[in-house]
């Protein structure tokens, strides 16, 4: 009773004596500027300042604290404040956190003083989680770096606010690879109580448990959308419409980085396509329904828009492995490859529609052919070419067939692939009416060729589906204006201009307007190009 009587003194003490409202540490501005003429600058006063209970990342070098308001909290407009060094008294020089100055990117002074020093530093707010990722090492492409990882998560409700694990890091991507702001792969471990390193499995902003993420940087895509907003758009509405019972398919959540106690930018952190997010059956293994992953993620020739022949042959004649094709599961498996080259030998050179309908998942593969030609994917399909894309046979009804995922799709929505423009990146190169070419390298296109009688029914059945639900212009705007706010109305994008010059940005000033008019013109359009293609 005791022991439980001086806890409850202490942290009533500690409570009333040194946490203050934010809104009873303001002053006014000739007070503020009294408190700096009186004193003379000095550094690190201020150690760890808190809010609401929570120590603020603090960005060394611009002096800066970062608050993340919690979403829908009573406090978060006025949040309790807290800091280590009880002889400094905090003091701020606005009265109160409102939503316009974070859509503003506006900063609060925050002056720290004794009787003789003070400390100036600015307070940044904003409405996303924040990450801190501590390295020793530079970080590289080719191998792991350890790092120490934690995560404030801000959502409304969540179970831990502050997330930490042990882990490594290391560079992901090919041509994105030589950004300056670069896209990372992270896998989080700890130590079991006998010493030994295991995987430590992680439910992040609500993602699904595992100890594999992705920190996406969005460098060359002028308003950071594209490809968070691609990955959205297939997740919710195509990836669980399938046979299977599965979501092939991965989402985004927008976070701001800090790497070693620097602001790093804005990000969004995801997680990966693989085996456990394609369900593959492990007991399948080494008999003749082997299910596996397949990843194509280059090019087998550099293609030319309006070729549309097959980019090279395939040799039917043995198991070996398709040039620029990468199998991520059982990597030693001659069953994996001779399932491929037996799914493109029925699809490219079979004559019984029939054949191509049993090894195919039919509103999966409609959906992919649409979809592609949709968002524009030139860096996904060209001719009978296609990249950035997964493929996983699957068994169904005691049959292996072929299920098709997007990936990798920042070059879309109007944005075109050129070696000669900044970051490679054309901004609105091309008309939402352009591009008109659906994923020929599909079997919906070589069921067209058959002239198959009843898959123009099929595909205008399906877009009429995707239309009046998930495609609609009112989902698709919903989802845009999700995204909008966390990208411009947290004030993140003005800081990753600020932070990233070189990078590709649009004027903040029309946040997404611009791009969602052209996504809805691109709806308008496809609308007809989908009536043409199926008269």
């Amino acid at each position: 009773m005791l022991v439980i009587t001086v806890a409850t003194a202490v942290c009533f003490f500690v409570y009333f004596n040194y946490e203050r409202s934010f809104s009873s540490l303001a002053i006014s501005q000739s007070e503020y500027n009294t408190i700096k003429s009186a004193r003379r600058e000095k550094k690190d006063l201020a150690e760890t300042v808190s809010f609401n209970g929570y120590p603020l990342f603090y960005d060394e070098t611009g002096r800066c604290y970062y608050y993340s308001l919690i979403e829908e909290s009573r406090y978060s407009h006025d949040p309790g404040v807290s800091w280590n060094n009880k002889k400094v008294k905090i003091c701020f020089d606005h009265v109160q956190i409102t939503d316009e100055m974070i859509h503003q990117n506006e900063r609060i002074k925050m002056l720290v003083y004794d009787d003789r020093y003070y400390g100036e530093y600015d307070i940044v707010c904003t409405n996303l989680p924040l990450i801190n990722i501590e390295v020793n090492d530079e970080i590289q492409k080719e191998t792991r770096t350890d790092m120490k990882f934690t995560l404030f998560d801000n959502r409304r409700g969540a179970v831990h606010r502050m997330i930490s694990s042990d882990g490594k890091i290391n560079v992901k991507g090919h041509t994105t690879a030589s950004y300056d702001k670069k896209s990372f792969r992270l896998r989080f471990f700890q130590e079991s109580l006998g010493g030994n390193t295991r995987q430590n499995d992680l439910s992040l902003l609500g993602m699904r448990r595992d100890d594999d993420y992705i920190l996406y940087a969005g460098y060359n895509d002028q308003e950071k959308i594209r490809n968070v907003f691609n990955c959205r758009l297939w997740y919710d509405v195509n990836a669980g419409d399938n046979s299977l019972g599965i979501k092939n398919g991965m989402y985004y959540k927008y976070v701001e980085l800090f790497m070693n106690g620097e602001y790093w930018g804005l990000y969004a952190l995801g997680f990966p396509i693989d085996a456990k997010q394609m369900q593959i059956d492990a007991e399948t293994i080494g008999t003749e329904l082997e299910e596996n992953l397949y990843q194509k993620n280059e090019w087998l020739v550099e293609p030319e828009e309006g070729d549309e022949t097959p980019a090279a042959e395939i040799d039917f004649s043995n198991n070996d492995p398709i040039e620029k094709y990468e199998l991520k599961t059982n990597k030693d498996s001659a069953i994996a490859w001779r399932f491929l080259k037996e799914y493109y030998r029925t699809i490219m050179t079979g004559n019984d529609p029939k054949e191509i309908y049993d090894m195919i998942d039919l509103n999966s593969a409609i959906d992919v052919y649409l979809y592609v030609s949709l968002i524009q994917g030139t860096d996904n399909s060209l001719g009978y070419q296609f990249k950035n894309m997964y493929l996983c046979s699957k068994v169904y009804n005691g049959r292996l067939i072929m299920v098709y995922t997007p990936w990798d799709m920042d070059i879309t929505w109007g944005n075109y692939w050129s070696y000669t423009a900044k970051n490679y990146t054309n901004k609105y190169y091309l008309d939402a009416d352009s591009y008109k070419k659906p994923m020929l390298m599909n079997p919906v296109q070589y069921l067209l060729e058959l002239n198959d009688p009843q898959i123009k029914g099929h595909i205008r059945e399906r877009y009429t589906y995707l239309r009046n639900n998930g495609w609609s212009n009112e989902s698709v705007l919903q989802i845009l204006n999700g995204y909008e706010k966390d990208i411009y109305v947290s004030g993140a994008y003005s800081r990753d201009k600020d932070r990233w010059p070189k990078g590709t940005f649009s004027s903040e000033d029309v946040e997404l307007s611009r791009f969602k008019e052209y996504v809805i013109n691109r709806l308008a359009y496809f609308d007809t190009f989908v009536k043409e293609i199926t008269e």
